[in-house]
């Protein structure tokens, strides 16, 4: 589905020109936004589960407690090599960052995931 944009004042912007760049930027910026919170949560939300202090699982990782805290606040996302590693670390299988619904979520939690 193709999708229009408008500008604040309901007018079509043209495909192609930079208003319509620039549209399509925020609405990824939206999305991106939503991933990095979501994921933000779930860091934090593991963490304290498991009792782990930032600077412990810092210290596990390789990283900075400075970038613990950002990913926990959603300022700054986990590099991919992060990731798994940082499942291990949680107990947890890396997909389950990105889970909207754990009630729903497929994927059991459990050590050895």
């Amino acid at each position: 589905m193709k999708r229009e944009h408008t500008d604040s004042n309901g007018a079509m912007i043209k495909k192609g020109s930079r208003a319509g760049r620039m549209a399509k930027g925020k609405e990824l910026h939206g999305i991106c936004g939503a991933l990095r919170q979501a994921v933000a949560r779930s860091v934090r939300e593991y963490r304290t589960m498991k009792l782990i202090s930032q600077k412990r699982l810092a210290l596990d990782l390789g990283v900075a407690e400075s970038t613990v805290s950002q990913w926990e606040t959603g300022n700054r996302f986990p590099a991919a090599e992060n990731f798994e590693a940082l499942a291990q670390c949680l107990g947890i299988p890396p997909c389950r960052f990105f889970c909207i619904g754990r009630a729903r979520c497929p994927v059991p939690c459990g050590n050895g995931f």
